[in-house]
């Protein structure tokens, strides 16, 4: 019998994380499974493991020097240079991945273990309590081995779908379904490294179809991809889109999130917290980016995130400060899709950064804008389109002449269909 070992992305294991799968992966009984760095949901816990009689562990490890570390108020502060950075407590990271994980099989036990590589398991016991987090220093590493063999064993159900959770099967092209593209469509979803393209689409044009079938193209040739949207509601669309496409392509390497989602991720694996206070989104946000710009400059990327394209949609939602943000991420693949209609610019953003040439702010589009112009959506209810074109002249088309900024220069015109009788 040989270990089932999932590694997860081109991460790089701290000394501690090696040192950990190392122990585990020699000495416990080989009906364990060892996944590093699943990804869940664009969470990526350091290590699980599986057992198909007790369940998953979730294991984070550090590295940290506990000298440099301090509560106050309850509050986790890191000593830095002449200041003291407020940091996110393992026990909440790891909470957080348990959330994850009882939110897809309620009854799946979870065991959650912390382990510190170099500190005393004293030192750690003093700093961090947590009633559903045991904790281990290097002191007693020996003790996590027993600590998992102890632990209740009881059947567990559907475990072939714990596995395909942990680590999602290849989509087979079997598996997709025709889709019937434009010409445009089917120009702009082909894997194209080293390009960045603008696309303007009315609403029902199939911009994000072009999106969801981009990223499948993309992922079929290995590369990863990164989908950036404004909310919950459109991330859900998008992942059931990208199901339907007809490629051959692993899942772990396309993540899909929402903006501020995507940045909070990124902000507590690196060890920080941010938190709605109650306070107004505006200031919760710029936290968010003030810290995440931070780790940044510090060049401090715990998970090494980059990603070979990345694709975003309804990208009249967002500011450019979002967009520079994003772009650290990317990788020399430098492959670059934004999707817009300022028709549907909901939130009356300052938008003509996306129409200009970009080069003065050190973007690389160059030529004019894809265009998705066929309503497809809307085949069936072409009266709808004659509608909203009524309603764009008459509400929309003078703000935008007063207000360039919140628009892509001349207005897109949606193309007409003539509604059949039979």
């Amino acid at each position: 019998m040989v270990r089932f070992v999932h590694k997860g992305g081109h991460y790089t294991m701290t000394e501690g994380e090696e040192f950990m799968f190392d122990f585990l992966n020699q000495t416990l009984p080989l009906d364990y499974e060892i996944y590093i760095q699943p990804n869940l949901s664009g969470n990526r816990p350091d290590m699980i493991l599986f057992h198909r009689k007790q369940g998953i562990f979730i294991i984070e490890i550090k590295d940290w020097k506990l000298e440099r570390y301090f509560k106050k108020n309850n509050i986790l502060f890191k000593k830095d240079k002449d200041c003291n950075i407020q940091v996110s407590n393992p026990s909440f990271q790891i909470e957080r991945y348990r959330y994850i994980c009882s939110n897809f099989d309620k009854n799946l036990p979870i065991t959650c273990i912390g382990y510190f590589h170099n500190a005393h398991s004293s030192e750690v016991e003093r700093l961090l309590q947590s009633n559903n987090v045991k904790f281990f220093g290097f002191d007693n590493f020996k003790a996590i081995k027993t600590f998992i063999l102890l632990t209740k064993h009881s059947e567990i159900k559907n475990q072939e779908k714990i596995r395909n959770f942990l680590n999602p099967p290849h989509h087979a092209k079997e598996e997709g379904r025709e889709i019937k593209l434009t010409q445009q469509q089917k120009d702009l979803i082909e894997h194209t490294p080293n390009s960045w393209r603008r696309v303007r689409g009315v609403a029902g044009s199939g911009k994000t179809i072009v999106i969801t079938q981009k990223a499948a193209s993309i992922a079929s040739c290995g590369k990863k991809v990164l989908i950036i949207c404004f909310n919950k509601i459109l991330k859900s669309y998008i992942k059931d889109n990208i199901s339907k496409a007809k490629k051959d392509f692993d899942w772990n390497l396309i993540e899909c999130h929402h903006f501020h989602e995507f940045i909070k991720i990124f902000i507590e694996e690196n060890g920080f917290e941010i938190k709605n206070r109650g306070q107004k989104f505006e200031l919760y946000e710029k936290e968010l980016l003030a810290k995440a710009k931070a780790l940044i400059k510090r060049k401090e990327n715990i998970k090494t995130r980059e990603y070979d394209a990345i694709l975003i949609d309804e990208a009249q939602d967002f500011k450019k400060e979002w967009f520079d943000l994003v772009l650290n991420f990317l990788s020399s693949n430098d492959e670059v899709l934004l999707v817009a209609d300022d028709r549907q610019n909901l939130y009356d953003r300052e938008i003509s950064w996306i129409n200009e040439s970009m080069s003065g702010y050190g973007y690389k589009f160059k030529g004019i804008w894809g265009t998705l112009k066929e309503n497809i959506r809307q085949k069936e209810m072409p009266e709808v389109i004659e509608e909203s074109n009524v309603f764009f002249n008459l509400f929309l088309k003078d703000y935008f002449s007063l207000y360039p900024e919140k628009s892509f220069g001349s207005p897109l015109e949606v193309q007409k269909i003539k509604k059949k009788f039979f």
